[in-house]
């Protein structure tokens, strides 16, 4: 039985990327990025066991050089300063909203 599911802050990403579409590089991009993670708090016989569910990304993305309407609806990569990356749309040109269609990897 469940009693409790909440979601927590695991991550805020901020900072200056890389987009590419497949292999060709678009332009580089400002984001800002919350990672949350789905936390299941349950009541068991032996105590309180909390387990992780789903994460969930969520932010927006501001292109240097072109706008996010160049971006709105094309399957892009974004590869973080760390090097890491994720592929996503941007779902909202007016705002840069964005829509992970991955998660976060590493190359």
């Amino acid at each position: 039985m469940v009693d409790r599911k909440y979601l927590e802050r695991i991550e805020h990403l901020i900072g200056t990327g890389q987009v590419f579409e497949g292999s060709k590089e678009i332009s580089a991009i400002r984001y800002i990025l919350d990672i949350f993670q789905e936390k299941i708090e349950s009541g068991t016989s032996s105590g309180t066991h909390i387990i992780d569910g789903f994460k969930e990304v969520c932010g927006t993305v501001d292109p240097i050089g072109t706008s996010s309407y160049e971006l709105f609806g094309r399957a892009l990569t974004l590869v973080f300063k760390d090097g890491r990356k994720m592929d996503f749309f941007v779902t909202s040109a007016n705002t840069g909203s964005i829509t992970p269609s991955s998660g976060i990897y590493s190359s």
